[in-house]
């Protein structure tokens, strides 16, 4: 008649955010089904003040580490961007304009002394 037990290797396995943890918990007990894990299995069996309190305890350590490590992560490519520009050179510093129309005015093809467009290799 269906699965009656679902045994997770920890809390935060089942689900990394509080809100989504109590939810899914509270909906398989509807359903008749009790959430086991592995670690902490008495705290998901039983109904008291502490066993409650442990559960949404896990559950809030769960959802800072997640937010935590997603935060370390994006941290951490804005500083592996930064290494990769420094390393090729890439400076994120505005240049001075340069004097003269510079490297970009010799690219635009002039005329030829016979009216003809210059061919530029």
């Amino acid at each position: 008649m269906g699965w009656r037990t679902v045994l997770v290797e920890s809390p935060d396995r089942f689900a990394r955010d509080l809100t989504v943890q109590l939810t899914g918990h509270a909906f398989l007990r509807k359903q008749g089904i009790a959430l086991i894990p592995t670690t902490a299995p008495d705290y998901f069996t039983a109904d008291t003040p502490t066993a409650v309190l442990v559960r949404q305890v896990l559950g809030a350590i769960a959802e800072f580490e997640k937010t935590f490590a997603s935060g370390q992560a994006e941290s951490g490519q804005g500083a592996q961007r930064r290494r990769r520009a420094n390393a090729a050179g890439v400076s994120r510093t505005p240049r001075p304009a340069l004097r003269g129309g510079g490297a970009c005015a010799s690219a635009v093809p002039q005329a030829s002394a016979q009216g003809r467009a210059a061919v530029i290799a």
